[in-house]
């Protein structure tokens, strides 16, 4: 989906067009980032934030990676003019940052309100020399083939944010609070892909369960205690559903 996500954005007919293709479907891509097309008389902006909670040391991670792929597509596009774009970090400027200018040819911004990709307002509408109507086409159609299976993204997502809060339980509204969805949006797209939340949690309890048993190194307490269990009897009552037997 890189591939295709890569041309749709190339072979648009601007700029301008480059960014909002990007906004639409960066999240394709990538279902752990949320994308924002902004508009102002001075510039357009591609805003980047995380999809759900993660650690600030994660994101950064994964920010300087999309800002590193954001650079190298938009550098094909923009030429020479890729020195007047900006990427903007909303954290200090971190230590052996003189480095980074070595894979960077735009500018660079620390403690910016927000990760960001900033274009001119006069650059938006320069051509694209990629442009494709009919590649173009081909590739949404396939980012659009992707996008009807997107469910099932956010159920492996919704998978790993019940994971990362383990030993707490993370519940169904605190989930589609993090995803930035109404709970009535959350509960639907999960049902459309054929789960539900409780089904979720309960599948990642149950490998959790697997994988510990398998590995012998936890009593019964300890697992129950790792998992969000009140105690060793309430883990083994859900291992007789799961399995049939205690574990």
């Amino acid at each position: 989906m890189q591939g295709a996500l890569d041309v749709a954005v190339r072979t648009t007919s601007t700029v301008n067009e480059a960014l909002a293709t990007g906004a639409r479907f960066g999240s394709f891509r990538a279902p752990f980032i949320r994308v924002r097309l902004r508009e102002a008389a001075s510039a357009v902006r591609l805003e980047i934030s995380p999809a759900f909670a993660m650690e600030q040391s994660v994101w950064r991670a994964i920010a300087l990676a999309v800002g590193l792929n954001i650079h190298a597509l938009f550098a094909q596009i923009l030429e020479d003019s890729i020195r007047d774009t900006r990427l903007e970090f909303p954290w200090p400027l971190p230590a052996g940052s003189q480095r980074l200018h070595a894979f960077f040819s735009c500018r660079l911004k620390f403690n910016a309100r927000a990760f960001a990709f900033e274009v001119p307002s006069q650059l938006a509408d320069l051509p694209s020399p990629f442009a494709d109507p009919g590649l173009h086409a081909k590739a949404l159609e396939a980012l659009q083939m992707t996008g009807s299976g997107n469910n099932a993204s956010l159920s492996r997502t919704v998978e790993s944010l019940i994971a990362m809060h383990l030993p707490n339980r993370l519940s169904e509204e605190n989930a589609a609070r993090q995803l930035g969805l109404a709970r009535r949006t959350f509960v639907r797209r999960l049902a459309d892909s054929g789960v539900g939340f409780r089904g979720l949690l309960d599948g990642v309890l149950r490998e959790r369960v697997r994988s510990m048993s398998a590995a012998g190194r936890m009593s019964r307490e300890e697992m129950a205690a790792a998992l969000g269990y009140a105690d060793a009897t309430s883990l083994s009552r859900a291992c007789r559903r799961w399995f049939g037997s205690k574990r």
